[in-house]
């Protein structure tokens, strides 16, 4: 493989990310300390990266010469396990009122990333209107005391709280285990089970003291302006 083969073969790895929910330009141009305008004339094929820049988006992806490859992907094994099963990709960290109300997630707005299953990403389903497919999909957030109070054990404080953003639907996402979703309530991001009575949102907790609370809808709202996505996986260091 020369250098232009590889060259495209990361282009379109990165792409193929991209579609998936599990990069965006920005967060690239994050990880790998160059402008987004940049990244999109690379993925648009109008300018090419340099040797060094390549070198950062295999480490910040977690990419290996194998990973470019379809056939490498699952022609290595360790442990019993494929490649592509050990491939991971990124996930912004951001601020919760950020991750509650940002179509787009800036590099500025980025405080880590979180490496999490490529397998995983790539098995979760969506349920989503259109207009909430202009968001970047994935993100993270940091859980604190005020809310783990209410949503433990399922989210214990300091936990990192994995958000998928395409999956704002009260429709229940697997038939017998509660659906944890991210809310927007007076601007500020809660974590609520939820369910829809009539015009109503009902959003409650995991803790029997908390009362739950009572969303009236207004006309032509609906429950997926209050839902901001589904938790789809927690991360604590212990």
């Amino acid at each position: 493989m020369n250098f232009s083969e590889l060259h495209e073969r990361v282009r379109i790895e990165v792409l193929r990310r991209i579609d998936n929910g599990s990069l965006s330009a920005t967060l690239l141009a994050h990880q790998i300390d160059c402008s987004t305008a940049h990244v999109s004339n690379f993925l648009r094929r109008r300018r090419r990266l340099s040797i060094d820049a390549l070198d950062k988006v295999l480490l910040a992806q977690s990419l290996s010469i194998t990973d470019l490859y379809a056939e490498g992907r699952y022609s290595q094994l360790s442990g019993g396990r494929s490649a592509a099963a050990l491939a991971f990709d990124s996930v912004p960290l951001i601020d919760p009122l950020i991750a509650a109300s940002s179509i787009r997630i800036s590099s500025g707005s980025i405080i880590d990333v979180v490496k999490v299953s490529s397998q995983l990403l790539g098995s979760l389903r969506d349920r989503s209107s259109a207009e909430r497919r202009r968001w970047d999909r994935f993100v993270a957030v940091q859980m604190w005391e005020e809310e783990a109070a209410l949503m433990e054990p399922l989210l214990p404080v300091n936990a990192i709280v994995l958000i998928d953003r395409h999956y704002n639907s009260t429709f229940t996402y697997l038939p017998g285990r509660p659906t944890i979703y991210a809310v927007r309530l007076a601007n500020r991001l809660r974590f609520r089970l939820v369910a829809l009575l009539g015009r109503h949102l009902v959003l409650r907790t995991l803790n029997p003291e908390h009362v739950p609370e009572l969303i009236a809808l207004t006309p032509g709202q609906t429950s997926a302006d209050t839902i901001v996505g589904r938790v789809f996986r927690t991360i604590v260091d212990r």
